[in-house]
């Protein structure tokens, strides 16, 4: 048996969803990748002025204040746990060249 695993099926899903929900989607889409960028540019910065690696933690942190700040409070009107989550499973891979 091959310890590598192996995709047997696949489904195709297409949703349909409301005006209100593509409204909310497309909020919270745009939402994920302006802290996508966020992030990116801080770790940039970071590294550039310190030579130091911000670990998603230090993101987080920053992110709340971010949250709260008069320019970006429309960041605190969406759910805080899709970020979080993002930002867990791609802690150490923020990149340029590609979002996978």
């Amino acid at each position: 048996m091959s310890e590598s695993p192996t995709l047997e099926g696949a489904y195709r899903l297409r949703a349909y969803p409301t005006r209100a929900q593509q409204r909310r989607l497309g909020r919270l889409f745009g939402a994920a990748r302006f802290v996508w960028n966020w992030a990116l540019a801080r770790r940039s910065q970071a590294y550039e002025a310190e030579q130091r690696k911000l670990n998603w933690m230090a993101l987080s942190r920053e992110f709340t204040t971010l949250r709260h700040a008069p320019e970006t409070v429309w960041l605190a009107e969406l759910a805080r746990e899709p970020f979080n989550r993002y930002c867990a499973t791609r802690s150490g891979r923020l990149r340029t060249s590609s979002l996978s």
